[in-house]
Parts: structure tokens; C-alpha cells; sequence
């Protein structure tokens, strides 16, 4: 008798699991439906893409180049000169929000880095040594993308910051000396390939005009040279972005 209702309860107890677990897999099954229909019809893109910048740095290269040609006169033989800062380029991701087929609003963020490298060799003991700087510029841009059939145009505002940093020659630990701040406003043109309802490609030639300025003199302070106060730059840039958006396309 008693183990009889132990049975029971035991089989009971299993059934009530096995509901429960047959409860949470419809439950689950219809949540997934919902989701994934909501993806197949909602007007949110996801984007990313790839970012080349072509960078007015008029200043910053004067400095580098002072630090060459000041490294030159102490007889120092310099292997391999600093170069001009001219390209950056990097990843560019953010969300589309589609109205219809005539647009949609973009948030975006794009952070591009460049380096530079100066390797030479002291003229008394010989030994080597070697500069080493990273660019990098963190972008966040809000905007409006018109569609025009496969073309568009786009406007946006955006928030930058600069940060150069230096690295420590006897390890790969880098040092931050410069990061500062800076509005922007973008144009650009778009051309769109659609291969099918859910994906497009888009090739997004622009330009971006800063509203301000960045102060370089730490970075002149860094390499040894004396500050001046026609060190600001404003990083004026153009390029091009090759980006994919992934959802629903109109």
C-alpha cells in the first residue's frame, strides 16, 4: 500500500515536470515566433561597415616633422622619419531607423586609428631607439539619410574625441598625453545595392567639417619641442564608407 502511493506521487510529481517543461517550450516557442517575426517586419537596421579618411593635419605633421629635422641636427641618423599623418580608417557600426522608403535616422559610431614610428641610432654609442605614436578617433554621429531609389543623401552631427598616446619602448604598455574633444558636421552621398529584402550595401562618399579645434602642444611637449600657439589642428577629413545594414529594406 505504501508503496503503491509513493508511486503515484513519484509518477504524479513526473507528470507535473513534464508539464511544466512542455508549458515552457510552447511559451518559448511562441516568444521565438513573435521575435522573429518582428525582426522580418520591424524598420531597424543594424550597420556595419569599414571607414577610409582621408585627414587635413597640417600642424601635427609640422610637428613631427620639426621633431625629424631637429633629431637630424643633433647628428642623430634617423632610419625611419616620422611620416605625415594623412589616412586613418577603421569600423563603422550603429543602428537605421527606416521611415518608409524615403529615409530613415542613423546612429552611429566609428572609430578610426592611425600610427606613426621614428627609428634611429645615437651617434656616440650606437644604440637604437625608437618613437612610437597612436591616433585614434572615436566618433558618435547622429543624422538623417534621405533614399532616393538606390541613392541618397545624408547629413549628421557628431561628437569626437582624439587621444594620442605613446608607447614605452621596452614593453607594450602606451601611455595616454593627449585626448581631447571636438563637434563635427558630416554630408554624404549614398548608393545602395539591394540583394534581397533583409540586406543592402551602401558606398558612402563624404566629408566631415569640424567645429573646432584640437590643442597639440602636448603632443610637441611629448617629443621634446617647444610649444607654440599655431599648434592646433582641426582634422578637417574626407573619405569613404562601406557599410552593410541588415533588416528590413523598403
Amino acid at each position: 500500500m505504501f508503496m503503491t502511493t509513493k508511486y503515484k506521487v513519484l509518477n504524479a510529481h513526473h507528470n507535473y515536470r513534464c508539464l511544466n517543461l512542455m508549458r515552457f517550450r510552447m511559451v518559448f516557442l511562441c516568444v521565438l515566433s513573435l521575435f522573429l517575426s518582428y525582426q522580418a517586419q520591424s524598420q531597424i537596421n543594424i550597420k556595419i561597415g569599414y571607414s577610409l579618411s582621408a585627414i587635413r593635419a597640417e600642424n601635427n605633421n609640422n610637428i613631427l616633422q620639426t621633431y625629424n629635422n631637429t633629431k637630424i641636427a643633433e647628428g642623430i641618423d634617423l632610419a625611419i622619419p616620422f611620416s605625415d599623418l594623412n589616412v586613418m580608417h577603421g569600423v563603422n557600426l550603429g543602428l537605421r531607423y527606416l521611415i518608409k522608403n524615403t529615409g530613415g535616422f542613423e546612429f552611429t559610431y566609428e572609430g578610426l586609428s592611425s600610427k606613426a614610428r621614428a627609428v634611429g641610432e645615437q651617434p656616440i654609442s650606437g644604440a637604437l631607439f625608437q618613437e612610437e605614436l597612436f591616433y585614434s578617433l572615436r566618433q558618435f554621429t547622429f543624422g538623417y539619410q534621405s533614399l532616393i531609389g538606390n541613392f541618397g543623401l545624408g547629413t549628421a552631427i557628431g561628437y569626437n574625441n582624439l587621444k594620442i598616446q605613446q608607447k614605452i619602448s621596452t614593453s607594450d604598455f602606451k601611455i595616454s598625453f593627449l585626448d581631447q574633444n571636438q563637434y563635427t558636421a558630416r554630408i554624404n552621398l549614398s548608393y545602395y545595392l539591394k540583394s534581397n529584402n533583409t540586406v543592402s550595401l551602401a558606398f558612402q562618399p563624404y566629408v566631415q567639417f569640424p567645429l573646432g579645434s584640437y590643442d597639440l602642444n602636448p603632443l610637441a611637449t611629448r617629443l621634446g619641442l617647444p610649444n607654440s600657439a599655431d599648434y592646433h589642428d582641426s582634422f578637417f577629413s574626407y573619405g569613404l564608407t562601406i557599410v552593410f545594414y541588415n533588416g528590413r529594406q523598403y
